[in-house]
C-alpha cells in the first residue's frame, strides 16, 4: 500500500510516467505530489496539473513553471451556505456530493496561472459546461467499468 505524503515514491512514479512517454501529469497525492513536482522539473519536459488549489507557485522551475493549469476546489460558496444555514438556525448535518453543478468545482484560468491556450480554455470551458446541464455525465467509479474495458476512439 502506498501513501499520499511519500514523495520519494512520487518521485520514482513521476519519473516511471514521464520515461514512458507521459508528457502531462495529472497530480492528486497529496504530499506525494511533490515528488512528481520534482520529477517533472528535473525532466525538463513533462508538464503537472495540479489538484485541489492553484499550484502554480509549486511549479516554479527556474524561469519556467511545470503548471499547465490547476483543478480546484471551490468551496467559499459552500461555506458561506453552510454558515448561513447555521446562523438561520437551519442547518443539518449529512453527506453532500459537492459537483460541476453546484459550481464546487474548477480549474485555474488566469492568464498568469495556467499554459493552456485560448482554444483549450473555450473548449474546456464548453465542455463544462455540458457536464454541469448534465449533458455529459462522468463516470462514477469508472462507472462500472474496469479500466481493461477502456477504449481509445
Amino acid at each position: 500500500m502506498g501513501s499520499f505524503g511519500d514523495e520519494s515514491t512520487g518521485k520514482i512514479v513521476g519519473q516511471n510516467l514521464i520515461n514512458a512517454g507521459c508528457d502531462i501529469l495529472f497530480v492528486a497525492a497529496g504530499g506525494s505530489g511533490n515528488g512528481v513536482f520534482t520529477a517533472a522539473k528535473e525532466s525538463g519536459k513533462a508538464l503537472v496539473i495540479g489538484c485541489d488549489v492553484d499550484q502554480w507557485n509549486d511549479g516554479i522551475n527556474g524561469d519556467k513553471n511545470i503548471i499547465l493549469t490547476s483543478v480546484l476546489k471551490v468551496m467559499g460558496p459552500n461555506d458561506k451556505k453552510i454558515l448561513e444555514s447555521i446562523s438561520a438556525g437551519t442547518f443539518k448535518g449529512g453527506n453532500y456530493l459537492l459537483k460541476a453543478d453546484t459550481n464546487s468545482t474548477g480549474y485555474v484560468k488566469a492568464k498568469a496561472h495556467n499554459q493552456l491556450s485560448a482554444s483549450s480554455i473555450t473548449a474546456i470551458d464548453a465542455a463544462y459546461e455540458k457536464v454541469k446541464s448534465g449533458e455529459i455525465v462522468p463516470a462514477s467509479n469508472f462507472g462500472g467499468f474496469a479500466p481493461k474495458d477502456f477504449k481509445v476512439k
